[in-house]
């Protein structure tokens, strides 16, 4: 499982094509710990399909995908990764499949809202050339701007 290149998709967008593909509702996805009920197999599975979906398509830390999914810790995160690759290389079908179609919807709505972008990398690395060179910041900011409207020359 390795995540498309250039792909960056908000983990609200991924917790809800999750649940639009388990057909459970966001609520009860989302069940804080120590709430009865929110260990049940199906609510972790698919929890567990989303917290690997956001590490590799986010660029978000593990603890703050922990706490976007119902205040877990980066240790649980840790474990959703681990226990989705385990079942794929199990071959468990119905996670793998579950996964796979949560994966692919999730690069068509990427791929349909143009969300396929360099843009945060290619950010960070003008932002840091620019303070390495001491760029003052309305020039900066012209110069992402102006780097952001060829991106989007490019993609039309």
């Amino acid at each position: 499982m390795k995540a498309k290149k250039n792909v960056y998709v908000p983990s609200a967008m991924i917790k809800r094509i999750v649940c639009e593909v388990t057909e459970i509702p966001i609520s009860k996805f989302l069940t804080p710990r120590g709430v009865p009920g929110a260990k049940k197999r199906e609510l972790v599975e698919a929890r567990q399909i989303s917290m690997t979906l956001c590490i590799l398509y986010t660029r978000k830390s593990l603890a703050y995908i922990g706490l976007a999914h119902g205040g877990r810790d980066h240790a649980t995160v840790m474990h959703a990764h681990k226990a989705i690759n385990d079942y794929f290389d199990t071959n468990y079908t119905p996670i793998t499949g579950c996964y796979n179609e949560c994966e692919s919807r999730l690069l068509r709505w990427a791929e349909r809202d143009m969300v396929v972008s360099v843009k945060p990398a290619l950010k960070c690395k003008i932002i840091k050339s620019c303070i390495k060179n001491k760029v003052p910041l309305d020039v900066r900011q012209h110069i992402l701007s102006r780097r952001e409207r060829e991106l989007e020359k490019i993609a039309v």
